[in-house]
């Protein structure tokens, strides 16, 4: 992304806030305080605050969340995937940041750029940095780590990373450790459940299966031995916010006209839009029906350099915006560091 389009990101997207001042029907995510409903949803790319997608929200008074736990700005990484809610009231209110990794378990399989966790096939673009959970830098994934990934939905099991992580090499893992998925959960053979590739056991306290089947949800819980059994679980649908909520998205665009879709939400973009689908810039509004109504589209690129810890002003280096990032690893392919912010 180069500083020419990252002025015309910011610039159109404070248009769109401008625009929505007198919305009648835009409210914050977390209801009701008024003013104007702003979502932003893609990686961190710097701090400061946080910068999003070239726009820098402000942590002061967010609630901080790490997959549906509470957090504070110490969880807060380089190339983490959120999703912020926002108002805009004279000034920008950020109201929550939820950090949404993809999955967390067992490196089953490295082929080229690509490693497999629980069935699901991620992609690693080239300067991306294996670390350790302190921060460390590793040299190379291996199957048999454990490795949390924050990352893009591509399609269906596919991601592109933007941060990697490894808890636990090979040979030192603990007899139990905690996993996550994202994924539809099926069932098989009778009352048998499989999300990914990996077979599982309900343990959700209170709540049966059944009504989750089918649907695309997050899972966590515990690993022990190939076991994975789920005490947790919830609908993994991207809550942009209500109708009037001014939208700034980075994902891959999938489908054909009149059907495009990013991460599972549905699109409407002008037949007149020119743009090749895959990973791409969106700028737009929720409607009424909850399609995300884009004002604009534009092209993104994985860059082949690493980000540096901390940047000049937008006006001096533009943000990156999906230079994936992996905290502890062992890959088969190239490892340039990107590094940690320092907290």
């Amino acid at each position: 992304m180069n500083i020419d389009r990252l002025t015309r990101s910011g610039a159109l997207f404070l248009m769109l806030l401008a625009a929505g001042l007198t919305h009648s029907g835009a409210q914050a995510h977390e209801g009701g305080i008024g003013g104007t409903g702003i979502s932003a949803y893609g990686p961190i790319q710097r701090f400061g605050s946080i910068f999003v997608n070239g726009v820098e929200y402000p942590l002061a008074g967010a609630r901080i969340t790490v997959d549906g736990r509470l957090a504070n700005r110490a969880a807060l990484r380089l190339g983490q995937v959120v999703l912020v809610h926002a108002v805009l009231r004279g000034t920008l209110q950020v109201r929550s940041v939820a950090v949404r990794h993809a999955v967390q378990g067992p490196v089953t399989r490295i082929a080229g750029n690509r490693i497999t966790v629980f069935g699901q096939h991620i992609t690693v673009p080239l300067g991306l940095a294996a670390r350790t959970g302190r921060g460390r830098r590793v040299a190379t994934l291996r199957v048999g780590d454990v490795v949390r990934v924050s990352g893009l939905r591509r399609g269906r099991a596919r991601w592109q990373a933007m941060r990697i992580t490894r808890l636990y090499p090979v040979g030192h893992l603990p007899r139990v450790y905690p996993v996550l998925l994202r994924a539809t959960l099926h069932r098989v053979r009778g009352h048998r459940l499989r999300m990914g590739h990996a077979l599982v056991v309900w343990r959700v306290r209170g709540s049966g299966s059944a009504r989750f089947v089918g649907q695309r949800v997050l899972a966590k819980g515990f690993m022990q031995g190939r076991a994975v059994e789920i005490t947790y679980v919830a609908s993994d649908t991207l809550a942009l916010g209500p109708s009037g909520t001014r939208v700034h998205l980075a994902g891959y665009l999938r489908g054909r006209p009149g059907a495009w879709h990013a991460d599972g939400i549905a699109v409407g973009i002008s037949k007149a839009a020119r743009f090749t689908p895959g990973l791409v810039d969106l700028d737009g509004v929720v409607s009424a029906r909850g399609i995300l109504v884009v004002r604009s589209v534009r092209p993104d690129d994985l860059p082949e350099s690493p980000v540096p810890e901390r940047v000049p002003h937008p006006a001096a280096r533009p943000p990156v915006i999906s230079r994936p990032e992996i905290e502890q690893p062992h890959l088969a392919f190239p490892d340039i560091e990107r590094p940690e912010i320092g907290r």
